[in-house]
């Protein structure tokens, strides 16, 4: 039920559930009523349960990052990512830096210390909250980032950027996620103005408005407190977006690295130049949205990379919606030229895409 998006169907089915149930199974279903809560965007319900299940075995570090995701869900973003990112997942992130035997930092003095920041799970994490590496004040800090993030990095920062192979030799390490829960990030101290800047690459003269868009999901994200593949509830198809190309005036440009074969197959090659040929990180990426005049997204990293260069930006978000998001508002504290167009039910694209059809022509020079 909870992968068809019936999610109070399915809070239904398992409260039946709860008295016959046998006492060392109480805690899973605790935390799936929690979760199924979460889906359906009420945070504080699934707080509840979450504690329950949390009472029934506190040795579950994802009942503790279910928690942690509620509060975040609630406002409550400095407790929650606490909870989340530097109390329940020290032990399941395989990073070279997590698994260096360096100490996590967990907002420890750090007056003459050196800090790794090391990078997070996905690209969109870092980039979305590597913002606070250049508000830690440190005796050092180092930025150990993959091949693909390196340039974009040290093009926002003053901070030696390293390999994130190592070897390493710090005080303490922590991610983007947990930096901000070890530094009490709140979300009134969010400033949603641009933190990533870039040269645009030269655009030939086509249409009145240039679009950028991305329409896909990397298929490495993995919602660590369920376990579930998160990859095609975020993504779309480029037939849902075929409304979109009809919107007179705009000039499309793939900014989804490797797929013109999918261009080709949907026929769309004529409405959408690739301009991800020859690109070899993220700073090339950035360099392509900063020739756009607007971008049309799925949820992904090149949404979070887009905000962080204060492009106008649309993203196309699924339901159920990330914690960062908070309900079902349009803007968001992260970025202050994004807004979102989210589905009014789970797999249903045509609200968002009537959203961003209207969106673009609102956008188009007279």
């Amino acid at each position: 039920m909870l992968l068809l998006g019936r999610f109070h169907y399915a809070i239904k089915v398992m409260l039946r559930a709860e008295n016959g149930i046998p006492e060392q199974f109480r805690s899973t279903l605790y935390s799936h009523i929690g979760l199924a809560h979460y889906y359906a965007g009420r945070f504080a319900f699934a707080e509840t349960w979450y504690r329950k299940a949390y009472e029934a075995d506190p040795s579950r570090n994802e009942i503790v990052a279910g928690i942690g995701m509620c509060l975040m869900g609630q406002g409550k973003l400095a407790e929650g990512m606490y909870l989340y990112e530097c109390k329940a997942w020290i032990k399941h992130n395989v990073r070279p830096i997590v698994q260096s035997g360096i100490p996590r930092w967990m907002g420890e003095p750090l007056d003459g210390k050196h800090i790794i920041i090391g990078h997070d799970q996905g690209f969109g994490d870092t980039i979305h909250f590597i913002r606070y590496a250049n508000q830690l004040r440190a005796g050092k800090v180092s930025l150990a980032m993959p091949p693909a993030l390196v340039r974009l990095i040290g093009s926002m920062t003053d901070h030696p950027v390293i390999s994130e192979d190592g070897p390493f030799e710090a005080d303490y390490y922590a991610t983007p996620m947990s930096l901000m829960g070890a530094m009490g990030i709140e979300y009134k101290d969010v400033s949603g103005k641009p933190y990533i800047t870039a040269e645009p690459i030269k655009l030939p003269t086509r249409g009145k408005l240039k679009v950028g868009l991305a329409w896909s999901k990397g298929r490495i994200n993995v919602d660590r407190a369920t376990h579930l593949d998160v990859f095609h509830a975020h993504s779309l198809a480029l037939d849902d977006l075929c409304p979109l190309f009809a919107v007179p005036g705009t000039a499309w440009y793939s900014l989804q690295v490797g797929e013109s074969e999918e261009i080709a197959r949907a026929g769309l090659h004529g409405f959408i130049a690739d301009v991800t040929v020859g690109i070899d990180d993220w700073l090339d990426t950035a360099r392509c949205i900063a020739a756009m005049d607007v971008v049309v997204t799925a949820c992904t990293g090149t949404a979070h990379l887009a905000g962080a260069m204060g492009k106008p930006t649309l993203i196309l978000t699924p339901l159920p919606r990330c914690w960062r998001w908070l309900g079902r508002g349009e803007t968001t504290v992260w970025y202050d030229s994004v807004i979102q167009a989210t589905q009014a039910r789970p797999g249903d694209w045509s609200g968002p895409i009537e959203k961003a059809r209207q969106w673009l022509s609102a956008h188009i020079p007279n």
